[in-house]
């Protein structure tokens, strides 16, 4: 079995890159974004075409998302939406399955309830309408596909748990959002939940989510971590007014898994990777 992984210096693409790697009777072909640009066309329908991967496993995005909203929308929309076209074109030619990543942003925030893989997308800002676009590009182009909605990832490298941490080593007291909620994910538990499913194994072709189980706040997701690690920096909930942003982020956009076996509750990974 022949996986192309696109992205594989970013946080979930060295994962990817270091668990298939692992597999007997799997041969991992693998790019950083600098030694394969998926806006060159040619270049990309080349190394495609010579490969003849059974998987291409797509982790470039844009994920500026205060950035997408003015100099970055552009690129964002370049990388997230269009290059998916060319991508999924090349994979039809090569009878590839497209594993593809997306997120929560493409919703509204709205619901007030776990948005569903079926549920109708409707972004706040650039980044999540790039995204949505992303995922429309695969959709109507792919003939084998899996798009992998995911959310607030942490577990290597850095992310808001680890900044979190990192603001409570000097101060007494730190400031987090209660008003937005969502699904926290640990890498790794979504790296072994893209093999297991969708390498390993070949389910239905669509739209997948792909989180730890649970929804939370940001300021409850900060004070969790600094109780496992047993800080004493209190966390104090705020508005996101105080953190004023050019981007329209979703209030309320938790993902539920309704078509696979969820994956372990986000405290429990977070308990393992701060321990």
């Amino acid at each position: 079995m022949k996986v192309m992984i696109l992205g594989k210096n970013g946080r979930l693409g060295s994962v990817l890159l270091s668990k298939l790697s692992e597999i007997s009777g799997v041969e991992v072909f693998s790019f950083s974004h600098r030694e394969l640009d998926i806006l060159d066309k040619d270049t990309l329908f080349h190394k495609v075409n010579e490969i003849c991967p059974d998987f291409v496993i797509n982790c470039v995005a844009y994920n500026d998302v205060i950035k997408a909203e003015d100099e970055g929308k552009e690129i964002a929309h370049a990388l997230n939406a269009e290059a998916l076209v060319y991508l999924s074109e090349y994979c039809n030619l090569n009878d590839s399955v497209l594993i593809h990543f997306s997120t929560d942003y493409v919703f509204d925030g709205k619901k007030e309830d776990f948005y569903l893989e079926d549920d109708h997308p409707n972004p706040l800002n650039e980044y999540g309408l790039s995204k949505f676009l992303g995922e429309k590009a695969v959709r109507e182009t792919c003939l084998k596909y899996y798009i992998i909605r995911t959310a607030w990832l942490f577990g290597n490298g850095q992310s808001f748990v680890d900044k979190m941490i990192e603001l409570s080593k000097p101060q007494n007291e730190i400031k987090a959002t209660n008003d937005k909620v969502g699904s926290p994910t640990y890498i790794p538990d979504l790296a072994d939940f893209v093999i297991n499913n969708f390498v390993l194994e070949r389910p239905d072709f669509g739209i997948y989510h792909g989180v730890n189980d649970g929804k939370v706040s940001r300021y409850e997701l900060a004070k969790k971590a600094l109780e496992i690690i047993g800080s004493k920096c209190s966390v104090l909930p705020v508005s996101s007014d105080e953190f004023p942003s050019k981007a329209v982020l979703p209030d309320f956009a938790p993902l539920l898994n309704t078509k696979l076996n969820k994956l372990r509750s986000f405290e429990e990974a977070l308990t393992e990777y701060l321990k």
